[in-house]
């Protein structure tokens, strides 16, 4: 249950299992079997975010079976399960404020929370002990009017809701949920509304989901006030079907087509994950304005491309939201140029009181999620990367480079070195490779790096050692979706590719892509 997020856990079993074979325990004169340890739990602490981050997944079940489910058939190995109360308290018990850190978290498997009993209960026990925003996840076929009646006196609250269509007959067919749990989920999103929760609408464009009902559903979720819309493109893996079930490029792209027509008729920011298949990456254009924000009352719209902030020139979306952060945090305003439709425009940001509701911006009393204005950016990749990439290869004063990459991130790391005048000279003095292995654990259409596995590099390094001649200097994998220990999503740990292999290896760590 631990072995991911604590294996020292492990040890620690394995070691006392092993004195056992040589000893025997007694208590008051007669031999007794151990069949457990006790921790002493403050000393057993890892870093979250927020107490509600560290009580971590209180469901490993849920109340639909949706057709798309990315569970089906997943071989690794999470528990499954309902957290109790028991556990709930004695994690807030450990739980350090100040330092951010708790009890590990077991792998529990994040499904449907409300199917735990207990999850409101659960919920007003963190609020008692952290103020933070409670970020949670729901398919909203729990969400009755009693329910977000209950959530809204625990704000702040920002609920992700996979409406998935807002057309009941084929979300029930799509999600294969009881029939009242699909009227509670659709009805559910005008009472979120209503109750001043602030929510995300989120829609799996399945392609059994006819493409017009997609865009019903976004434009659905768009009158209701939803925060932001996002849109899964299709993913399988072989353990949900070993059969070629549609061609990716196409059916994405189709979506993104619809996607991109919509967002010009609707005012919620709207957007696809993976954002870089469809986005314009290292650009810092506005991907969406949140409703009733200092943004949308300045006359910011989307795709405008941000030139400067307070009169600093802006590279990317990840520059151009640094610095409007330090421009919110210090001021409270703020004042930049951008670029509309060929005409260079000014700017001017500035935001209230705190007192002002401004749904779904932010509520009465309560500050906005993200010092940002308002202004919605999809994540983008970082130009520090190449500079860590840099660093790393002059560590190894390597030149004979081998960068492992994925399908959908070459071509950027290929656009950030080219767009930066320092990468483009020093690669041009290197010899750098950028490799795309395949992704064989999980099979399917997968495309995202964050996906691969050890054994998923180490076939191919394996096989590239065998052709290529002469062999890298170097070799570097990026790495994003590890455990601090170093673990890879299979319970595989990332140093055994470097005990395996003759050739010097570094892990760049990365930050998962999240929109």
């Amino acid at each position: 249950m631990y072995l991911k997020t604590e294996p020292r856990i492990w040890v620690i079993k394995r070691q006392l299992e092993n004195i056992l074979k040589l000893v025997d325990l007694e208590k008051d004169g007669k031999i007794v079997e151990a069949d457990g340890f006790r921790l002493k739990l403050s000393n057993w602490v890892d870093c979250a975010s927020s107490l509600y981050t560290n009580v971590g997944s209180v469901s490993g079940y849920c109340n639909s079976n949706c057709t798309f489910c990315y569970e089906k058939g997943n071989p690794l190995p999470f528990v499954r399960d309902l957290i109790s109360l028991e556990e709930v308290r004695t994690r807030i018990k450990y739980y350090s404020h100040k330092k951010e850190k708790g009890l590990p978290s077991p792998t529990r498997v994040f499904l449907e929370p409300f199917c735990n009993p207990h999850f409101l209960e659960i919920l007003k026990l963190i609020r008692e002990s952290d103020n933070s925003v409670l970020r949670i996840i729901t398919n909203g076929g729990l969400l009755t009017e009693d329910v977000i009646k209950e959530l809204s006196w625990l704000q702040p609250i920002l609920l992700c809701v996979s409406l998935n269509s807002a057309d009941p007959s084929i979300r029930n067919r799509v999600m294969r949920e009881p029939i009242p749990h699909t009227t509670t989920a659709i009805e559910s999103i005008p009472l979120l509304q209503e109750y001043r929760i602030i929510f995300v609408g989120s829609i799996v464009a399945w392609p059994s989901i006819p493409l017009d009902d997609f865009a019903k559903t976004i434009k659905f979720l768009d009158r209701h006030d939803a925060r932001a819309i996002r849109v899964l493109l299709p993913g399988y893996t072989k353990y949900f079907s070993d059969q070629h079930l549609f061609d990716t490029e196409t059916v994405w792209q189709d979506i993104v087509n619809v996607v991109r027509d919509v967002r010009q008729k609707i005012h919620t920011p709207l957007y696809c994950q993976p954002s870089f298949y469809w986005n314009e990456p290292l650009t810092p254009l506005v991907d969406g304005i949140i409703k009733k924000s200092p943004a949308e009352k300045s006359g910011l719209t989307v795709g405008d491309r941000i030139l400067t902030v307070n009169d600093k020139q802006v590279y990317t979306r990840v520059h151009a939201a640094r610095l409007l952060s330090n421009s919110y945090n210090q001021s409270r305003s703020c004042h930049l140029l951008v670029l509309r439709k060929g005409k260079t425009i000014t700017v001017d940001l500035e935001e209230t009181t705190d007192d002002d509701e401004c749904y779904p911006y932010k509520l009465k009393g309560i500050p906005p999620f993200a010092s940002d204005f308002g202004i919605f950016f999809i994540d983008d990749f970082k130009l520090s990367y190449i500079q860590e990439l840099i660093s790393t290869i002059e560590h190894h004063n390597a030149h004979n480079v081998v960068l492992l990459s994925s399908k959908i991130m070459k071509p950027i790391v290929v656009k950030a070195i080219e767009m930066v005048e320092d990468f483009r000279n020093y690669f041009s003095k290197k010899n750098l490779a950028i490799h795309v292995p395949p992704h064989h654990f999980w099979g399917g259409n997968i495309l995202l790096g964050d996906l691969y596995t050890v054994k998923d590099y180490a076939e191919y390094i394996s096989a590239l050692l065998e052709t290529q001649n002469p062999a890298p200097d170097l070799l570097v994998i990026p790495i994003s979706s590890t455990s601090r220990w170093g673990f890879d999503l299979s319970d595989e740990p990332f140093a055994d590719i470097e005990r395996q292999f003759a050739v010097r290896i570094e892990f760049l760590r990365c930050e998962p892509i999240y929109t």
